[in-house]
């Protein structure tokens, strides 16, 4: 992936967090709201203009808020939806609102929820090296292609549930031809996936993580806003 496609990744990347988030905040206030019994069954919630942007009753311009907590949330290597359910996690009152989660506390308070991630990484990492395995053979079943061919066949498929980061730490321990070109397309993917939760992935992955992965995909998220505290 060229620095052009590099620099588009990323301008795409966090638009599409800044998306998370608000769609994240919608779907758990509304839920939170309508347990709680102070929001009618299917009336969702939505963020008025100091949030969206726009002009609010007052005629008064906002800016929207979510491209900047995209920015805090990519910096602190957290998962978008991950950090919203943080911020409702033992709540019992009253909804967090949006401003309130552009803070240093908002932060710590996912960052000691996303330990608990963990769990999650191990069994989606077990369940893939399953998928992967299965696939590989049902292919070999169907096919009379060699090996490489079968490997990129089923990597290349989007349609199997394999994640960014698997598809590239697979493409890299596979030394064949065949795999530069998944390689270079899940690349800033896998480090992108990887920089939403760096510690529990060098964990639960361990070896199953390339030779200067996370080097690399430290200096790409430099790129995302990320900043090492190494």
């Amino acid at each position: 992936m060229n620095i052009t496609m590099e620099d588009d990744f990323v301008k795409r990347y966090r638009r599409n967090v800044a998306n998370e988030l608000r769609n994240a905040y919608i779907l758990e206030r509304t839920s939170f709201e309508t347990r709680l019994g102070t929001r009618a069954v299917g009336h969702v919630y939505y963020p008025s203009p100091a949030f969206d942007g726009g002009l609010d009753e007052d005629g008064k311009r906002h800016k929207r808020l979510w491209p900047r907590l995209a920015l805090k949330v990519i910096k602190a290597c957290l998962s978008p939806s991950q950090f919203i359910r943080a911020q409702f996690a033992g709540k019992h009152t009253y909804s967090p609102m949006p401003g309130h989660l552009i803070s240093d506390k908002a932060i710590r308070r996912a960052k000691n929820f996303q330990k608990a991630d963990r769990t999650t990484i191990h069994v989606a990492f077990v369940g893939q090296l399953r998928t992967w395995s299965l696939e590989v053979l049902d292919a070999k079943d169907f096919y009379t292609w060699p090996d490489p061919v079968i490997w990129a066949f089923v990597l290349e498929n989007e349609s199997i549930a394999l994640s960014s980061l698997f598809r590239y730490c697979q493409a890299c321990s596979l030394k064949f031809k065949n795999m530069r070109p998944i390689r270079d397309t899940y690349r800033v993917r896998a480090f992108a996936q990887y920089l939403r939760n760096p510690a529990s992935y060098d964990e639960v992955w361990g070896d199953a993580l390339p030779e200067g992965f996370k080097a690399d995909a430290m200096d790409f998220g430099k790129k995302l806003g990320f900043v090492s505290e190494d």
